[in-house]
């Protein structure tokens, strides 16, 4: 079986993010036999980010574990005891080199009260089981107006390197299992029948199975035109030096403060979330106040004047649908034969 993925298609570009990657390599990993694997896309994990991939989310993550529901359970608990066995059997320094990953100390607080917030021993919070050094903290240390705030291990990310890692894990594992070499194009397409012409033409096989993991490009993409599908846009700033915990201030008032390692580059600090925002643009006056809310919360990463070292600012689209995670299959004909089309995509900020 020939399977192609078509990863993260946005109106410019299409890009391999991290869901288009780990699908492949889940594909590769279970299927027996293994099916050949082709991954096309305008923009890889060593591609810059630029104003010309906006759409190309993965690299502008925040990237951390912290779920947002026990609606996300399904896909959140996996993920975390995925990336907890990774880091078992090597050093943690190791896992950062290796997958971009950093099993760190985090707390989150709470200054109005939620659903996960009922229960002063934190039942509320469906992954209190799942997580590794939970714990409630004391009224007596949480700051003045806060009314609940609880400590656990989680992960702070960094998405480029752990997206190399996903690359480098398909080819190898292809090999491993008898499968011929991944195919990596990175080229533009306008939709299905174009994609599946350009695997055809590039690589001489038959596309029997193409994977559509296109983000926010589903909106666009020719043959699925999703317009379910808008940006949550977000703004971070990377500064340098590494957090030594994960911090969360959920404020109660539509914004979260964020401080979150990114291991190797430095800490992120944020962070918007702004519904059906298509702006491209940097808000100066946003910047500012990101900086200055975090200063309590990672004092460690302060200059002599009392000042963060900016890195860079960054803007990001989260493909968001209103009705979820698409994740489903059909057959279409194209290119004059009928074709299974697989799709993936939709996790706005949990991808």
């Amino acid at each position: 079986m020939n399977i192609s993925l078509l990863l993260q298609l946005a109106n410019q570009h299409h890009s391999a993010g991290v869901i288009g990657l780990q699908t492949a390599l889940h594909l590769v990993s279970h299927l027996n036999p293994t099916p050949n694997i082709t991954i096309l896309a305008s923009s890889l994990p060593n591609t810059p980010i630029s104003a010309e991939n906006l759409n190309y989310t993965s690299p502008r993550a925040g990237a951390h574990w912290r779920s947002q529901g026990a609606h996300d359970a399904a896909l959140d608990a996996p993920t975390y005891t995925h990336w907890r066995s990774l880091l078992a059997p090597i050093a943690p320094a190791t896992g950062i080199t290796k997958y971009g990953l950093a099993y760190i100390d985090s707390q989150y607080i709470w200054y109005k009260h939620t659903n996960e917030t009922v229960d002063a021993r934190g039942r509320g919070i469906w992954w209190k089981p799942l997580v590794d050094d939970f714990c409630v903290i004391p009224r007596w240390e949480l700051p003045k107006d806060a009314v609940f705030g609880v400590r656990f291990k989680a992960f702070g990310i960094n998405p480029v390197t752990y997206m190399k890692y996903l690359l480098s894990e398909v080819k190898r594992r292809a090999m491993e299992k008898g499968a011929r070499e991944v195919n990596v194009i990175q080229k533009h397409v306008e939709g299905l029948c174009d994609a599946v012409k350009t695997v055809e033409r590039e690589t001489g096989e038959t596309v029997d199975v193409l994977v559509n993991c296109a983000g926010m490009g589903a909106r666009w993409l020719k043959g699925v035109e999703d317009e379910e599908v808008y940006p949550v846009k977000g703004q971070t700033v990377l500064v340098k030096g590494e957090c030594k915990v994960n911090r969360f201030v959920d404020t109660g008032k539509g914004w979260v403060d964020a401080v979150i390692r990114r291991p190797g580059v430095g800490t992120i600090l944020g962070v918007s979330k702004v519904e059906d925002d298509w702006s491209e643009d940097v808000e100066d006056d946003l910047t500012e106040k990101i900086l200055a809310r975090c200063k309590t919360l990672a004092p460690e990463l302060l200059n002599d004047k009392g000042e963060f070292d900016v890195i860079e600012v960054c803007i990001g689209r989260r493909p968001t649908r209103p009705s979820g995670v698409r994740i489903d299959a059909e057959i279409i004909s194209l290119a004059g034969k009928e074709r299974i089309i697989c799709h993936h995509y939709g996790h706005s900020g949990g991808g």
